[in-house]
Formats: C-alpha cells, sequence, structure tokens
C-alpha cells in the first residue's frame, strides 16, 4: 500500500504532467479523476483541482482517507439511491469537515434493483442489457430532471468546491453530470466523450473484480462478455441522453433552462469559478 503522502495529485503537479496523472490512484477507487485541463476553443481551460468524478468510496484504505484529506474537499454529492448508500456506504476522514449531498438520481432504486433482478434471472444479458444502458440515459433527460437541477444546483456555487460527485461505478450518472458540466464549460463533443469512455480504460484494470462482485451481489452466472454492457460505457449510451435532449428540447441552452432551472447567472458563475485562461 503506497503511502498517502507519496501519491500523485495532478493539481500538485508541472503542468506538462497533469493530464497523464489525471487519475487519482486511490486504492479502493478506481475511477477517481480530476476534470481540469479540458480546453475550449475560446483559449480558456478547466481549472484543476476544483471539479473531481468518481466511483463509490465505500471501500476506501486507510491511506486513501488520508488521500482524500489532500484533496482538500468541499463537497460531495452521491448520485446513488438509497439502497445503494447502504450496502455499500461511503467511507471519510473521521471528523471530516466534507458536506455531503445526497443526490439520487434514481429516487427511490427501482431501476437498480429490477435491472438486477433481470439479470440474476438470466432474462437480460448482451444486446439487451446495451439497450437498456441506452434508455437508462434517454431517463436522464425524460424523467430524472429533478435529480439534475438539484446537482446543478450544487456545482453552480463556488462555496461548494472543490467538489467531487459520483456514483456506484462512476461511469452513468457520473458520466452524464461531468458531460453536462463541461458542455457548459464549452468544452467539444469529442473531447467529452473521450472522457466518458476513459471509464473503460480504468475500470479494466479491476475488470475481474468488478465482475466478481457482481455475481456476487445478485447471484447471477453470467459471463464477463455477457455483461459487460454494464460493466462498462459505450458511446452510444451518452449519446442517447444528447440526441434525446435535443429532441425534447431543441438545444442544450434550453435543456439547462426550462429542465433544470439553470440561470444565465449561474452559467456565469460556473464559467468563472471553474475555467481560466490558457
Amino acid at each position: 500500500m503506497t503511502p498517502a503522502e507519496t501519491r500523485l495529485i495532478a493539481a500538485e503537479l508541472p503542468h506538462d504532467q497533469r493530464h497523464a496523472n489525471r487519475r487519482i490512484a486511490f486504492d479502493g477507487a478506481h475511477n477517481f479523476r480530476d476534470l481540469g485541463g479540458y480546453a475550449n476553443p475560446y483559449g480558456q481551460k478547466v481549472k484543476w483541482g476544483r471539479l473531481y468524478r468518481s466511483d463509490r468510496l465505500s471501500n476506501l484504505s486507510t491511506e486513501d482517507l488520508k488521500l482524500l484529506k489532500r484533496l482538500g474537499l468541499h463537497s460531495i454529492v452521491d448520485l446513488r439511491s438509497k439502497g445503494e448508500r447502504e450496502a455499500a456506504p461511503s467511507r471519510l476522514p473521521d471528523s471530516h469537515a466534507i458536506d455531503t449531498h445526497i443526490v439520487p438520481v434514481f429516487e427511490d432504486g427501482a431501476f437498480v434493483d429490477a435491472l438486477w433482478r433481470a439479470v440474476a434471472s438470466g432474462e437480460l444479458l448482451g444486446r439487451d442489457l446495451h439497450d437498456i444502458m441506452v434508455e437508462a440515459n434517454r431517463n436522464f433527460i425524460t424523467r430524472h430532471c429533478a435529480a439534475f437541477q438539484n446537482f446543478m444546483r450544487i456545482v453552480s456555487q463556488p462555496a461548494q468546491t472543490p467538489l467531487m460527485f459520483h456514483c456506484m461505478a462512476g461511469k452513468d450518472r457520473t458520466g452524464f453530470g461531468a458531460a453536462l458540466i463541461l458542455s457548459i464549460l464549452g468544452i467539444s463533443r469529442e473531447v467529452i466523450l473521450a472522457d466518458y469512455l476513459e471509464t473503460n480504460i480504468h475500470l479494466a484494470a479491476n475488470a475481474e473484480e468488478k465482475y466478481q462482485d457482481l455475481q456476487s451481489r445478485i447471484g447471477t452466472q453470467a459471463s464477463y462478455e455477457d455483461l459487460r454492457p454494464i460493466l462498462g460505457v459505450h458511446e452510444d449510451y451518452l449519446n442517447a441522453a444528447f440526441e434525446t435532449l435535443e429532441k425534447e428540447y431543441g438545444s442544450l441552452e434550453d435543456y439547462l433552462s426550462k429542465a433544470l432551472g439553470v440561470t444565465d447567472q449561474m452559467l456565469d458563475t460556473m464559467r468563472d469559478n471553474y475555467l481560466e485562461q490558457v
């Protein structure tokens, strides 16, 4: 176990070393990343050390807790359902001063519970799971506006930063949340998709562990290949969310204002807080 004091934090490194060290090396969180450094076409880039995305924090080691303290987080936004939080409660430093905001995207956990039951029974595998994940991402736009409205309210407040947001694997709900924020900051869709798909690289390093964990939790005997669509992300998933957004609202700006209640002042505040000149 590497001592926390020697682990690299991108925001503390010389600029030419930051991108390569975007992922923070936690023992018990495999998809914890700094969203800094992404550039928009207006001569600006996302500030390092202000905004992080992650998977669950339930398996953090003692050294991880020390590393978490080094990040100086002010706030954590937990996008998981009540059942997920109870099954895998976050582990945080003792006497921590981090504000945790509970913002369940699947409010009652019904989608997650139904999905696991269907997988365990063998009803849904392979392509069926791919299609379900596509539909789940469409539902971010059509059914979960209240949760993402709350999410945007929190991330738009400078007093909440440095801020980290997460779900279970840090891939679907967290991936869409990251895509929303980066879109507001003017980052191209190509770069946003690359950040989204980077999840597959980090989760692949622990693929067997994730697979065994899923098998034990839901009792399925399905193969890794059968479960692949829910063990990672696919560009179809995020594309489905944005296609639905554009179909239902016409533009990102109208979705933000009409569905999420994001004002021009909130947008200006976010850009001031998270962006800097290159």
